[in-house]
């Protein structure tokens, strides 16, 4: 692209293709999230816990791939394929892998910490809404639209913790990518709130 900077903004917005990479998936979730607030009725609140908790998990995926993928794939024993890691792991590794942050010429290693109600929020978004919403068995139910908003919050300031504020994932284009998530960030806290 003769020296040009590679900025999905610009590249999907025209064409006959669409061009994803691990960060620019984890961020287009986020802003279909965002999107998907404009909806009117209390069913779209499945969806955006479904697309944040895609955000968190293709977040994780970003921060601990670091250019290489055998960090976040495994062989499955039974086909013999490469496969993702699952959430549980992805976010399991990232709460465990360290980030460097610089202060004053020195290093210091940083781990991303939860609370213990931050996990049982997220994996709560995780396990009985996301699980079940995507493999819907036949029944009827109902989710308190304020428990969704809490667990989806955990989940953003987590995202924000990972994609913002750690510094650890490579971003094609990194102003326009950090600007699209404080963004899209914001919009969420204030309607989760």
């Amino acid at each position: 692209m003769n020296g040009q900077v590679l900025n999905f903004t610009a590249i999907n917005s025209k064409g006959d293709f669409a061009y994803f990479d691990h960060t620019e998936n984890a961020i287009d979730s986020l802003e279909t999230a965002c999107f998907l607030l404009n909806r009117t009725g209390n069913t779209k609140w499945k969806w955006i816990s479904i697309t944040i908790h895609h955000s968190l998990y293709s977040f994780c995926v970003s921060y601990l791939h670091k250019g290489n993928y055998e960090r976040v794939s495994s062989i499955n024993e039974k086909s013999g394929k490469r496969e993702l890691i699952n959430f549980d792991k992805a976010l399991n590794k990232t709460l465990n892998t360290p980030y460097n942050t610089f202060t004053n010429g020195k290093t210091k290693k940083n781990i991303i910490k939860l609370t213990k109600e931050q996990r049982e929020k997220i994996d709560w978004l995780a396990y009985e809404i996301r699980n079940n919403f995507v493999h819907f068995i036949p029944q009827v139910t109902s989710v308190e639209i304020k428990k969704i908003k809490s667990a989806c919050l955990a989940a953003i300031n987590l995202i924000e913790l990972i994609a913002v504020n750690s510094y650890s994932i490579i971003f094609i284009d990194f102003e326009d990518s950090q600007s699209r998530i404080k963004s899209s960030l914001e919009k969420l806290r204030s309607n989760l709130s």
